[in-house]
C-alpha cells in the first residue's frame, strides 16, 4: 500500500517538476522503449532466437528491458511490462497526452511516432486498440477530415470483425459477464467490471481501501493461495475507483 502511494507521489513530483515539458519528454521515452521493445519482439517472438533472460514465473521471461509470456501472450508486444495490455496502456496514454501535438509530430517526427503506433499495434491488446482508435477518430474530427472518417470506421470495423483477440475475446467476456451472479467473480475486464460496481456503489467517494479485507469486505472467500492472496481485479479502472474512490 505504501509502494503504489509513493509511486503516486513520485509521478506528482516528476511532473510538477517537468510541468508542460512532460508530455514532450514523456513521447521522446515512450519513443524509444517502443524500438527496443520492436527489436526484441522480432529476435525473441518472431525469430525464436533464444538469449540469456531472467524466468520470473512458469511462463514469464525478463530480459530487464523487455518481457515476454511463452503461454499467455504468444507472439505479443509485452515491452519492458508484464503483459502486453499493461504495454498499451502506457502507449496510449502516450497518445492522448500529446494528443494536440500528434499532427505536427506526424510531420516532424513521424520515425517516433511510427515506431509508436508500430509498437500499440504489435501488443495486439483489445483494449489498446479500441483506445487508439477512439484517439484517431476523434484526431480526424478534430482535423475536419470528415471524409476519411467513413474510410477510418470501414478499416476498423473490418479489423475489429477479421481478429479473434477482438471480436471473439469481447462477445466472449460480454457473453460471461451477463450470466454472472451477484457475489461471483470472473477476472475480466466485463466480469471485474460487473463485481467492482457493488464495491463502488458502496463508498463512491472514499473508496474501500487498499487492504484486502475492506476493498473485498463481503466476500472473503476469494482470499486464496498459502498467504491468503486476494484475486486481483481484471479491470484496472474499475479497480482503482472500487478502492480509492471517484474523488482520489
Amino acid at each position: 500500500m505504501i509502494n503504489l502511494v509513493i509511486k503516486f507521489l513520485l509521478g506528482g513530483i516528476i511532473i510538477n517538476y517537468l510541468k508542460k515539458q512532460f508530455a514532450s519528454i514523456f513521447f521522446k521515452v515512450i519513443a524509444d522503449l517502443s524500438l527496443i521493445s520492436l527489436m526484441f519482439y522480432l529476435v525473441v517472438n518472431i525469430f525464436g532466437i533464444v538469449i540469456p533472460s531472467i524466468t520470473l514465473g512458469p511462463e514469464i521471461e525478463s530480459y530487464i528491458i523487455y518481457g515476454t509470456s511463452t503461454e499467455l501472450h504468444m507472439l505479443k508486444n509485452a515491452g519492458m511490462f508484464w503483459e502486453p495490455g499493461a504495454f498499451a496502456g502506457i502507449l496510449t496514454l502516450c497518445l492522448a497526452l500529446n494528443y494536440n501535438n500528434l499532427k505536427n509530430y506526424w510531420f516532424e517526427q513521424p520515425f517516433k511516432l511510427g515506431i509508436i503506433i508500430l509498437a500499440l499495434l504489435t501488443t495486439q491488446s483489445t483494449t489498446g486498440y479500441l483506445v487508439g482508435a477512439i484517439i484517431f477518430l476523434f484526431l480526424l474530427f478534430k482535423g475536419k477530415n470528415i471524409f476519411i472518417v467513413p474510410v477510418f470506421v470501414f478499416a476498423i470495423t473490418y479489423i475489429y470483425e477479421t481478429t479473434d483477440f477482438l471480436k471473439e475475446k469481447i462477445e466472449i467476456q460480454i457473453e460471461k459477464s451477463s450470466n454472472q451472479k451477484v457475489g461471483e467473480f470472473s477476472n475480466t475486464r466485463f466480469g471485474s467490471l460487473i463485481f467492482d460496481w457493488y464495491y463502488i456503489q458502496k463508498h463512491p467517494f472514499i473508496g474501500n481501501g487498499l487492504n484486502e479485507k475492506t476493498r473485498y469486505s463481503e466476500h472473503q472467500y476469494l482470499f486464496v493461495g498459502e498467504k491468503g492472496d486476494a484475486i486481483a481485479s481484471g479491470n484496472g479502472f474499475t479497480g482503482y475507483l472500487a478502492s480509492l474512490g471517484v474523488f482520489f
